[in-house]
């Protein structure tokens, strides 16, 4: 499986040779890294929960350690069709990762504006008049 090697030069650059197991690999890293993201942000969602947190905005920080988490595996996802397909042009690979660029743009959107509006509801103290 040939991927494209981009060039500081703006030339077309040799192929980068990706084995089955250098992708294996690259799955299994991406998944370690995954667990261990799920595991601090779960940790550190349960922490402020049980300590009877009544604010929004310190579980921001929990929640990109699970947004991230997210973003990884829909990456392991990506890559897995895009290395299994087996094209190696440039096109077709930026092609294929289309969808996926669109998503974690999505995400980080939507979790920018829950971390604003977030804290504007601890600023105004709308939880407390609930």
């Amino acid at each position: 499986l040939a991927l494209p090697v981009h060039d500081p030069l703006g030339a077309a650059g040799d192929a980068l040779r990706v084995t089955p197991e250098q992708a294996r690999q690259l799955d299994r890293v991406l998944g370690w890294i995954m667990i261990a993201l799920v595991g601090v942000g779960s940790w550190q969602l349960f922490n402020a929960l049980s300590a009877g947190q009544r604010a929004l905005f310190p579980l921001v920080f929990p929640g990109f350690f699970l947004l991230a988490a997210s973003v990884l595996y829909e990456l392991r996802q990506a890559l897995g069709k895009a290395l299994a397909a087996g094209s190696a042009s440039r096109e077709d690979m930026a092609e294929r990762m289309k969808p996926f660029a669109t998503m974690v743009r999505r995400r980080f959107q939507g979790f920018f504006l829950f971390g604003v509006a977030a804290l504007i509801i601890d600023m105004l103290g709308l939880l407390d008049k609930i």
